[in-house]
């Protein structure tokens, strides 16, 4: 969601709130810096608790900002799901990197790598999903819905991951 966000934000806001250029630019800013400052703050909690079950937290509460993206027909509500997406995205971010050392110890600069690269290339298919579905459908709404699905998924994977931890800790 990051590379995604950073990449249609301007154009949404400009197209969808009629808002400058300016204006849509510096709120994407703030959102892109809001994901990237709260990085180590991830990496901080994956450190402190089980990262884990923090991302499965993370995961509930982008979900959460998603919906809101969903739902939105204005500006404030729209703003609080994209603010709530940035922190998460941010967090989120620190804490998949310090799970990958964990699973892949004696590969972690490559697994590492490739989960940047795959994190890289995945943030330009939402937009593509965001403008195919508002062609499709006249508004953006159920492709935020799409992106709330995807959360889900996310946390699917994160629970069943911790159940294997906790199956693989009783042995």
């Amino acid at each position: 969601s990051f590379v995604a966000f950073g990449i249609f934000l301007p154009k949404y806001l400009v197209d969808y709130f009629n808002l400058t250029s300016v204006d849509a630019g510096i709120r994407a800013g703030v959102f892109i810096a809001i994901a990237t400052l709260l990085r180590p703050i991830g990496g901080i909690i994956g450190d402190k608790i089980d990262a884990v079950m923090a991302l499965k937290v993370d995961f509930i509460i982008m979900i959460i900002g998603a919906v809101l993206l969903g739902i939105s027909d204005g500006i404030l509500l729209f703003t609080i799901g994209c603010l709530t997406i940035s922190a998460c995205a941010g967090i989120g971010n620190g804490l998949v990197f310090k799970l990958v050392p964990h699973y892949f110890h004696k590969e972690a600069g490559v697994a590492n790598g490739i989960v940047s690269m795959m994190g890289g290339l995945g943030g330009f298919f939402p937009p593509l999903v965001i403008t195919y579905v508002t062609s499709l459908t006249g508004t953006s709404h159920l492709a935020f819905i799409f992106l709330a699905l995807f959360g889900v998924i996310a946390f699917i994977t994160m629970w069943h991951l911790g159940k294997r931890n906790r199956s693989l800790a009783a042995k």
